[in-house]
């Protein structure tokens, strides 16, 4: 949604709109939030714009599309910090919408939370008439998203040996609203980062906050691509990142893999439908391990760094292949309305 006022606040980029007023200290550019320790500092020198809320426009416009949620909240801390006493109380709670928006992004996660923020301009659709004529059918599925350059290798690197050294858990499956375990149709082993966030603040915790910046990027990326979810509710709604693992030299009778699938359709009734599917991959397996997709003919190669953003729906069956050399590391995330 796009706030115009005239005077000291115009068009300033708002993601929701509350009567919350958040007062704090002035604080070093470093400062420790409410929900957030130590961010990352704002980028931006307050010298180099006009008015203060300038800043805060400038940071949700370009920092936030790009997945910098702690930067973002910095700059919006400092923006409220420095607001002039002449700035009317509006502004300040706009601002301090924002904050609360990007703090329930980056705590650790809770039950029904929503964090996976998009559409911060609220750009309107622009569709085609009804009854003019169809465009051409696309080469590829444009509902299946490919990206790369998300993650460096050090950063995959990272994440692998510290997912080694936790406690894992065998991967299971939604079927009719349960938790089972069905090794002939997934057979992996898991890590469930966000809900370790809270128990390990300064590793899964930073890794957590890290992933729902790339998400954030991802689906702002994919709803130019598909203007439709420009018009759902934000933030939506997520089940927390779990990190995974696919084994050539499996001990288990059964190969490590994922057998043909839709994500949508097995929730428990009265929980938030799944939207999108959400795989971050973490290496290159030596051979194997693509995702591939069946009514489509389309397959991903995994490789460190590569995001991967899909429908949930019963259309988008796919499955994870076996990996024949090596082993195949990915991030995980189902998205909900």
């Amino acid at each position: 949604m796009v706030f115009q006022k005239k005077g000291l606040f115009k068009g300033f980029i708002l993601l929701l709109l509350t009567k919350f007023l958040r007062q704090v200290e002035s604080q070093s550019p470093r400062f420790e939030t409410p929900c957030i320790h130590n961010p990352l500092p704002c980028p931006y020198k307050f010298e180099d714009v006009d008015k203060v809320y300038e800043l805060a426009n400038q940071a949700i416009g370009e920092l936030l599309p790009e997945g910098r949620l702690e930067e973002t909240l910095s700059c919006l801390y400092r923006s409220l910090e420095e607001l002039p006493d002449e700035a009317s109380d509006h502004v300040a709670e706009v601002i301090s919408a924002n904050i609360d928006i990007l703090c329930s992004s980056l705590v650790p996660m809770e039950q029904h939370h929503r964090r996976i923020i998009h559409n911060v301009n609220d750009s309107p659709v622009k569709w085609p008439p009804l009854t003019g004529p169809l465009p051409p059918p696309p080469r590829h599925d444009k509902a299946i998203f490919v990206t790369d350059d998300l993650l460096t290798e050090e950063q995959c690197s990272e994440i692998i040996n510290l997912f080694e050294n936790s406690a894992l858990h065998e991967g299971n499956l939604l079927s009719g609203g349960k938790i089972i375990i069905d090794r002939k149709g997934k057979n992996r082993w898991e890590f469930d980062m966000s809900n370790s966030a809270e128990m390990f603040p300064d590793t899964w915790g930073v890794w957590d906050r890290l992933f729902v910046g790339k998400v954030v990027k991802m689906v702002m990326k994919y709803e130019e691509i598909n203007p439709i979810v420009r018009t759902l509710k934000t933030p939506l709604a997520d089940e927390g990142f779990r990190v995974i693992r696919y084994n050539a030299n499996s001990t288990s009778p059964d190969p490590e893999q994922h057998m043909w699938h839709a994500d949508g359709g097995q929730e428990a009734r009265g929980t938030n439908p799944r939207l999108l599917a959400s795989i971050i991959y973490l290496n290159s397996p030596l051979e194997g391990g693509e995702t591939v997709f069946l009514n489509q003919g389309f397959s991903v190669t995994p490789k460190c760094g590569r995001g991967l953003l899909f429908p949930s729906a019963f259309p988008y069956v796919h499955g994870g292949r076996p990996v024949q050399r090596g082993s195949k590391y990915a991030v995980v995330l189902m998205i909900n309305l």
